[in-house]
């Protein structure tokens, strides 16, 4: 490549022969031999991954609950001959059947492959709920900021830009994208979307949406389905409780041994919940970090309250309160920090 004009001697315009690795051109090759460029290789494999996301769709249609303050609408609906399909027969035939009794179930199939995206690509929406206690029945929040704030909020605890893959329950690890429907960009689609999750249809601003592609084609071993939607339920809650938990000053226990010279400022602790405060009706449990400018203190004090416990003749563990009122999910999920669940860091004596 030449660059500017008149004699140009740059260095990119003279290389020597067989200067350019050749790694990635040899595993590409490697990759077709030992796969295969046909239905049997690169082929079944792109089968598995649509299956999955077929299965998948089944996992989102099927995963809110009557009781659940939150609603979920799918990008593509079920189709109108499928409506009769319950979320319990969904979740029971396809999500949580065994692999040789699904294959067996002919109409459990036909939904799989009749419903949902043509690609490995899944789109979702959520909004949240309220209780009329008057009519009995749910009614959909309308102010679209406050679903985008809820949709940002769940998309946090799976995102592996933010969370870090810290979140894994059994193995499985979560990790979905973001991103926002417009009226200009999406038309009659942003219009259905709008109505379905009962969002104020005056107002045109930005939907936001949780998008998921199935790219394994072993998502079925170990009823992995199931799990991923208990994983992805739970934080849907976490997400409702971090918009209406109150601030409170968050109580710990951990039953950690500070008082050793080994011990490097890291400990396990569990929430005090609460069942009677809703803002508390959390089970936590979490590895906590202190500065290293503060450990030789906290050491200390733990000695003294260990000699104490010991004239006194009963043992305590230890007790943490939180500087500040701050929700379970700002403690568990860093707030508005950017990234968290990172490292630990030096820092100055200056820092909290």
């Amino acid at each position: 490549m030449s660059h500017g004009s008149g004699k140009n001697e740059e260095i990119n315009l003279f290389g020597v022969d067989g200067s350019k690795p050749g790694a990635a051109s040899a595993g590409v090759w490697l990759s077709h031999k030992v796969i295969g460029l046909n239905n049997e290789g690169y082929g079944l494999l792109l089968e598995q991954c649509t299956f999955s996301a077929g299965v998948m769709y089944a996992l989102w249609v099927s995963l809110e609950r009557s009781v659940d303050p939150f609603l979920l609408v799918p990008a593509i609906p079920i189709l109108e001959e499928f409506k009769h399909w319950t979320k319990p027969r969904i979740r029971k035939e396809i999500l949580e059947a065994e692999n040789w009794s699904l294959q067996s179930n002919f109409e459990a199939i036909k939904f799989i492959n009749e419903n949902g995206p043509d690609t490995l690509i899944n789109c979702v929406s959520f909004n949240v709920r309220s209780w009329n206690v008057e009519k009995e029945c749910w009614e959909p929040n309308k102010d679209v900021k406050l679903q985008r704030k809820f949709i940002q909020k769940f998309y946090k605890r799976c995102s592996h830009s933010f969370e870090r893959p810290n979140m894994v329950d059994r193995g499985i690890q979560i990790i979905l994208n973001a991103t926002s429907w417009a009226q200009e960009s999406h038309s009659g689609s942003f219009t259905e979307m709008r109505s379905s999750l009962g969002l104020d249809e005056s107002n045109d601003e930005d939907i936001s949406v949780i998008i998921n592609t199935c790219m394994s084609p072993w998502l079925r071993s170990q009823k992995t389905f199931k799990r991923i939607g208990i994983i992805i339920r739970n934080e849907l809650y976490n997400a409702y409780g971090a918009i209406f938990d109150a601030p409170e000053r968050l109580h710990l226990v951990s039953p950690c041994i500070v008082t050793e010279e080994g011990w490097q400022g890291d400990i396990y602790a569990e929430l005090e919940a609460s069942f009677s405060n809703p803002s508390l009706r959390y089970h936590a449990i979490a590895r906590f970090m202190f500065p290293k400018y503060d450990i030789d203190r906290i050491r200390d004090l733990a000695r003294v309250a260990n000699s104490t416990e010991r004239q006194s003749g009963r043992s305590k563990p230890m007790r943490l309160v939180t500087k500040e009122p701050m929700t379970v999910f700002d403690l568990m999920t860093g707030g508005d920090e950017d990234i968290v669940n990172q490292p630990r860091t030096s820092c100055g004596p200056d820092e909290d």
